[in-house]
């Protein structure tokens, strides 16, 4: 199975399991009833926690993309395409298709969409601040 995790990517690791297996899954290359190893042999192929990944196949399972069969493992879920996915086709093969007329490799910009994607779901977590004062203080504020 064609998984790779980066330690030093802007996503956690969880995330990049999660987002590559539904990947794979979307393109085809897992197909409905495939069975997926189990989760020490992913873990242990991954070189990552067996948690990480039984959280990303319970995150997958309750999504709809896999399902889990006491004592015979987990396999892939029948499922459909999703509505629009038919017209980001040509919009991936159209940046694709820019990309390497900039002389960007598929590498690069699948780092490039990633830290992309990562900026987006920072910019939209709420920032919080914390402020102590006292009653002496409030006359300022």
């Amino acid at each position: 199975m064609p998984l790779r995790v980066r330690r030093d990517g802007p996503l956690p690791i969880a995330e990049q399991i999660a987002a590559q297996l539904r990947g794979l899954i979307r393109a085809g290359r897992l197909r409905a009833g495939e069975r997926l190893p189990p989760v020490r042999v992913l873990a242990g192929f991954l070189r990552v926690n067996r948690n990480t990944v039984a959280k990303v196949y319970a995150a997958l399972e309750r999504d709809g993309a896999l399902v889990t069969t006491q004592g015979r493992g987990t396999f892939v879920a029948e499922v459909s395409s999703r509505p629009g996915e038919e017209t980001l086709g040509p919009l991936i093969d159209r940046l694709l298709d820019e990309a390497a007329a900039h002389g960007i490799g598929e590498a690069e910009l699948h780092a490039l969409v990633v830290g992309r994607a990562a900026q987006r779901v920072r910019a939209d977590r709420p920032r919080v601040g914390f402020v102590e004062c006292n009653t002496s203080d409030l006359a300022y504020f």
